[in-house]
């Protein structure tokens, strides 16, 4: 951790900054703003982040894995196929190699939509919308039987890995 000073003349003008270190590059840009207090600013309450929760919710039939609400709260639906059977009803099974895995699964999901949605500037339209719903329908019907297969299979043997190598 380190810190620098940058400076420059017209308030409100934007620069970037690149720092590498080995082979890692990083950029931030910055924005010229009065001479102020130094300093970082305190957290807020809260866990902060794009997530601040994540619940399990045993709603019978629904039709996706997970939904996003203001706030930042992840409401998991155990009940949809092939979740409850890895993450448990009430997240009993979250800490076993198979729970921690659908749950990433359903994280990296939850992400990417919000983030996609807000990179795009637009709310979902409807159209999309109904792709989604036909994606989750989909996903509805095949989750069960795709997660038993995968964890059933030995895909070391199926895609002939030698683990020698």
């Amino acid at each position: 951790y380190a810190s620098f000073k940058v400076t420059g003349n017209n308030d409100g003008d934007t620069s970037t900054i690149m720092a590498s270190l080995g082979g890692l590059i990083n950029t931030c840009e910055v924005r010229i703003a009065p001479l102020g207090k130094i300093g970082r600013k305190k957290n807020r309450k809260g866990a902060g982040g794009l997530f601040s929760k994540i619940i399990p919710s045993s709603e019978e039939g629904p039709i996706q894995r997970f939904s996003y609400s203001e706030g930042g709260i992840i409401r998991v639906y155990t009940k949809f196929p092939g979740v409850e059977k890895y993450l448990g009803n009430n997240f009993d099974k979250i800490d076993t190699p198979e729970g921690k895995t659908i749950l990433a699964e359903i994280l990296i999901e939850a992400f990417s939509r919000y983030i996609s949605v807000r990179m795009t500037g637009r709310t979902i339209s409807e159209d999309l919308y109904a792709v989604l719903g036909k994606m989750d329908n989909l996903r509805a019907l095949c989750s069960s039987e795709v997660y038993d297969l995968v964890f059933k299979s030995d895909f070391k043997e199926v895609l002939n890995i030698d683990s020698s190598s």
